[in-house]
């Protein structure tokens, strides 16, 4: 599966309020584990997205806390490819 992106299946990509409306049950802070959740993804990839600077975050002490719109925008920006720089765009792939 090397090279195959989560947001290539042929299901028709979310409206912007859709894709709001998933993460308004969260606080405006989210942990990595909320993050992973949503984005159904292990919570390592999390980390290491914050790490490298794909997705941005505030570290507190030893864990990362990230802004319920940051989280959207990553959405938004993988699913309509919207500019993201080249580092960013690949968030989700397999390799």
């Amino acid at each position: 599966m090397s090279g195959v992106s989560p947001v290539s299946y042929n299901y028709p990509p979310l409206p912007q309020a859709e894709l709001e409306q998933l993460l308004a049950a969260y606080p405006d802070t989210l942990t990595v584990a909320e993050v992973a959740a949503v984005l159904r993804v292990h919570e390592r990839s999390v980390q290491r997205w914050a790490r490298e600077g794909r997705v941005a975050s505030v570290r507190v002490g030893r864990s990362y806390r990230f802004l319920r719109g940051d989280v959207l925008k990553l959405l938004y920006d993988a699913i309509y490819g919207c500019g993201m720089e080249t580092k960013r765009s690949t968030i989700g792939t397999y390799r």
